[in-house]
């Protein structure tokens, strides 16, 4: 009888040990916060901009944020994020965020875009899963337009230009 005792005890600490962890692991990842914005300074209008995939972008304040592991960026201060694709080429994505934020891809240089032309595009707010190879005009929430053109990619940074639409 004590050998089964003592078997049974065995087998509770085990259990203990191993799904403590677990449990753990899981209540840290529903009380993570949000994602936080980086420290540095935010990225002017015009200028290249160097930033991790997947990393979110504010278009309207030039703000940079990184979502935490496993959860995805805060919409509501993001307009769009970078994804990372294999199978295409170039592999990077842009991906709207918020349901007011629409984009149009123009086939035509960075430098020729201009704000008079916005009544003519086909806007956009769902991911669309195309490689980013032309110039992009983004229409933020605030009712604002940018283009964005990708400069370099790696797997892990892209590195792109934008500017507001006047």
């Amino acid at each position: 009888m004590s050998n089964e005792i003592s078997f049974s005890k065995r087998v509770t600490f085990l259990s203990i040990l191993f799904i403590l962890p677990l449990v753990i692991f899981v209540v840290a990842i529903m009380i993570a916060p949000k994602p936080v914005e980086f420290s540095r300074s935010p990225a002017p209008s015009g200028y290249l901009v160097s930033i991790e995939n997947d990393d979110c972008f504010d278009l309207d304040n030039g703000a940079i944020a990184t979502p935490m592991p496993i959860l995805s960026c805060d919409d509501r201060r993001s307009d769009v994020t970078f994804d990372y694709y294999w199978k295409s080429e170039p592999h990077t994505i842009l991906v709207p965020l918020r349901p007011e934020t629409s984009m149009s891809y123009v086939d035509q240089a960075y430098e020729t875009i201009h704000l008079a032309m916005i009544d003519n595009l086909d806007f956009e707010n769902a991911y669309t899963g195309e490689p980013f190879t032309q110039v992009a005009v983004v229409r933020t929430a605030a009712g604002k337009y940018y283009k964005i053109q990708l400069i370099s990619e790696s797997t892990l940074d892209i590195q792109f230009q934008w500017e507001q639409l006047r």
